[in-house]
């Protein structure tokens, strides 16, 4: 009887109550999703700092190791086999070198000093990709901070995987095993919405409070593929006998961990004369609307020595490429007083 009396002589507070809690309900969701947002960012973040933790065999303090590689490189419908090795001691002292058929690449780095030896002065596109490919493997992807955009349980078959997107577009998706293991690593082009390059990991072994895999294959969006078997990995308590002896007719110059830009003063060089304004101008308004991505290779006086385009929407007269490259000038780079030579892949 009380409950029935109650309902009658209270209507409209009960409705109002009622109503109260129904508009409630969406604002209570949306702030439980927000919430959800939040703890799924903390949680992709430090996956992606246990995965650096994890692949990072070069960070200071690591055992010293060597790593012999078996590589295979795919160039459309050519293909070919080559070998690679890595001795590391310390963040600045290690030694890579690297072969393809008809070209080699040794690089040692020792008492401040950094000994090149190659087959000609070229860096092949390939060899470029080759590095890249175990900057990536050694990093799990970019030691900068990331802006996460998005993060989703992958839908490919195989173990679960946390895939994080980046709202910067230059910056790759990574998809991240439970265990803090990287198993890809993608970027595509926006422009021409197609895959721009794609890293894989597989077959992770322990090496002391450290991870890496032993197969490691990268995809490019300019039909190359290459793939690299690790052989051997071990540590090594010291230095192999004259490992670390410059090449003969290696060229020395200063290494630095961080080459630095030079001062603005060295900076600052007029284009030439002899370059036509407004060829330079058609050449960059030709190049932007073909959405290319081009390879260069820049010397130590921050000019362009050579390129090569990787991929564009369509076919790039040579003559626009070569006004663009003959007119720009690129920052000049120094390790202490000596300018050095780097390369780069520019998107347009």
């Amino acid at each position: 009887m009380g409950r029935v009396a109650s309902t009658h002589r209270f209507p409209g507070l009960i409705c109002a109550a009622l109503l109260a809690t129904l508009a409630c309900v969406p604002l209570a969701s949306a702030k439980d999703k927000k919430e959800d947002k939040k703890a799924e960012k903390a949680a992709a973040e430090a996956l992606l700092a246990k995965s650096r933790d994890l692949s990072n065999i070069e960070a200071p303090g690591s055992l010293p190791f060597v790593l012999n590689l078996k590589i295979h490189y795919q160039i459309e419908t050519q293909s070919a086999d080559g070998q690679g090795q890595i001795i590391w001691l310390a963040p600045d002292h290690y030694r890579e070198a690297f072969s393809a058929p008809n070209y080699f690449y040794t690089d040692i780095v020792r008492d401040g000093y950094r000994y090149l030896a190659r087959t000609n002065d070229d860096m092949p596109l390939v060899m470029y990709e080759l590095q890249r490919m175990i900057e990536r493997a050694l990093g799990a992807g970019l030691a900068q901070k990331e802006t996460i955009k998005n993060v989703a349980a992958s839908e490919i078959a195989g173990p679960p995987l946390t895939c994080i997107t980046f709202s910067d577009k230059t910056l790759f998706q990574r998809c991240i095993t439970r265990d803090g293991d990287v198993a890809k690593m993608e970027r595509h082009a926006p422009a021409l919405d197609i895959l721009s390059e794609r890293y894989e990991f597989d077959n992770f072994t322990a090496f002391g409070a450290k991870r890496f895999p032993q197969t490691i294959v990268f995809r490019g969006g300019d039909d190359h593929v290459i793939r690299i078997d690790v052989q051997n990995f071990a540590a090594v308590k010291e230095s192999p006998a004259r490992a670390f002896d410059p090449p003969t007719d290696s060229k020395k110059e200063a290494w630095c961990a961080q080459p630095k830009p030079a001062a603005a003063d060295l900076q600052k060089e007029p284009l030439s004369l002899a370059i036509d304004p407004s060829q330079v101008m058609d050449a960059e308004r030709s190049l932007a609307s073909y959405h290319p991505s081009i390879y260069i290779e820049i010397g130590p006086n921050g000019h362009v020595r050579r390129g090569t385009v990787v991929r564009s929407s369509r076919p790039i007269e040579s003559q626009n490429l070569k006004h663009w490259m003959s007119s720009m000038r690129f920052p000049i780079l120094q390790c202490g007083r000596d300018g050095i030579e780097y390369q780069m892949e520019l998107q347009f």
